[in-house]
């Protein structure tokens, strides 16, 4: 993780992704990482620290943090997009009204949106 941040979410037992504070403590919690699938320990029961997981190993995979986000922004907008009275949901991302594209605009490299 290389001080990114803690992993608060992990995979439970069924792949599903959970919150720190809804699984037990320690190795009871039966989660595992996003990213590299090793087991992990949930350490949520003191409180001079952020609840977070960590692997059973006690070597990080680089990747967790960010795949973790990654899955939770996804699980975000399947939600956002799940259809209400039979009508697919649109508004998820309400100030666009079309399909935009984001280019570089040079020299700085900022983005802007186009289309």
């Amino acid at each position: 993780m290389h001080q990114k941040g803690l992993l608060t979410y992990a995979l439970n037992s069924i792949g599903n992704l959970v919150y720190i504070d809804e699984v037990d403590t320690g190795q009871l919690c039966n989660c595992y990482c996003p990213s590299c699938k090793e087991k992990l320990v949930a350490k949520n029961g003191g409180m001079k620290r952020v609840h977070h997981f960590a692997h059973a190993s006690g070597v990080d995979c680089e990747n967790a943090y960010e795949t973790m986000l990654h899955q939770l922004a996804k699980l975000r907008v399947h939600h956002k997009q799940k259809p209400t009275n039979g009508k697919k949901r649109t508004d998820f991302f309400p100030n666009i009204s079309k399909r935009t594209t984001l280019r570089p605009i040079q020299p700085t490299k900022r983005y802007a949106r186009t289309g």
